[in-house]
């Protein structure tokens, strides 16, 4: 339940994702032409972080690279805003943004092999689709953020969701390590 729940809250990063561009074009005055450069830089990201994560994963287990992965998405928005916000050194520096949203797609496994290790094989599709709707319940709330962004601003919506993501991350901190047992 634990596992479902920290899924769910750090699931709401996914909801930010376009939003990462906007944030870059409205506040640093990039354009369109950089969305090509992002999307490379995301694809590259999401190869660094999936060899990686599989490395110290085979290594440490799937709950170390879990957690040090959600925590990397909760400080995302937040580096994501302060680049935003740093002038000239941010429009430099706005695509390693991207980059860390190579970890997502990266952390949603993570989430499937750490889900694989805590249950009994003949409960593996059951767990794993309870997960996977856990994981997609916050995609309903794309509607109130892009009105919450209207409302208010990209940044007040950044902060909230990385607030939310923090408390998924402490949900891990009280998972179990399969590999104790």
């Amino acid at each position: 339940r634990r596992l479902c729940l920290a899924a769910m809250l750090s699931g709401s990063s996914i909801i930010l994702f376009p939003h990462y561009q906007a944030l870059g074009r409205e506040r640093l005055h990039l354009d369109f032409a950089d969305l090509v450069l992002w999307v490379v830089v995301q694809n590259i990201g999401t190869a660094a972080f999936s060899l990686l994560a599989g490395s110290i994963a085979d290594w440490r287990g799937n709950r170390v690279v879990l957690r040090l992965s959600l925590l990397l998405i909760v400080l995302l928005p937040l580096a994501a805003l302060a680049l935003a916000h740093g002038g000239e050194l941010g429009r430099s520096y706005f695509f390693l943004v991207f980059a860390f949203l190579g970890l997502t797609p990266v952390t949603l496994r993570l989430l499937n092999n750490y889900t694989l290790e805590i249950c009994p094989p003949s409960d593996h599709p059951r767990f794993l689709s309870t997960l996977n709707l856990c994981q997609a319940g916050p995609a309903f709330l794309a509607p109130g953020v892009g009105a919450a962004i209207d409302a208010t601003s990209l940044e007040t919506v950044f902060l909230g969701v990385a607030a939310v993501n923090a408390v998924g991350w402490l949900l891990t901190l009280r998972l179990d390590e399969p590999r104790l047992h």
